[in-house]
């Protein structure tokens, strides 16, 4: 079995960073307060970021069912290890167990573009642009690993002709 745990905690703390990087970068370069302040994420907008991070995970749950087998992905919200997405599936045998820790990065990579994409297509539609483009890079890059495989080997063991009577 696989798993892939989306820590929501982990994901607003980069939300935070990067729009407060945003905003301060606009505010730099002249733009005005008023827009500058819509740019910043605050606790204040977690009920529609919740939204976008679930759907985020759905598109990483749909990836996974047509890649490499039906899953299911489950929310927790435990007071020792906070709020997380866990999506299960299991694992062909051919597919190459290493890869899923990388699956593990991809996906919060592409949970976290994606819901700031939506974020900015919500507060500065002519920004959406760039983070767009980097999601839709970290859905490629997603679907590429789960579409490895291991090529099947030879084994090189002799083999006796052994005839029972």
């Amino acid at each position: 079995m696989g798993e892939i745990r989306i820590n929501v905690e982990e994901l607003y703390k980069r939300l935070f960073t990067e729009s407060g990087y945003i905003a301060h970068s606009r505010s730099a370069m002249g733009l005005y307060d008023s827009i500058v302040g819509i740019m910043n994420i605050t606790d204040d907008e977690r009920r529609i970021i919740d939204k976008w991070i679930r759907s985020s995970v759905n598109e990483i749950a749909h990836a996974i069912n047509r890649y490499l087998s039906p899953c299911c992905a489950k929310y927790y919200n435990d007071d020792s290890s906070g709020a997380e997405y866990v999506i299960s599936f299991k694992i062909p045998h051919n597919y190459p167990k290493e890869t899923v820790s990388l699956l593990q990065e991809c996906a919060a990579d592409l949970a976290f573009k994606r819901t700031m994409q939506q974020w900015n297509m919500a507060m500065k539609p002519d920004e959406a642009n760039i983070t767009a483009t980097g999601a839709q890079a970290d859905a490629i890059r997603f679907r590429e690993l789960l579409a490895q495989r291991k090529k099947p080997a030879r084994e090189e063991k002799r083999r006796e002709n052994i005839i029972e009577l």
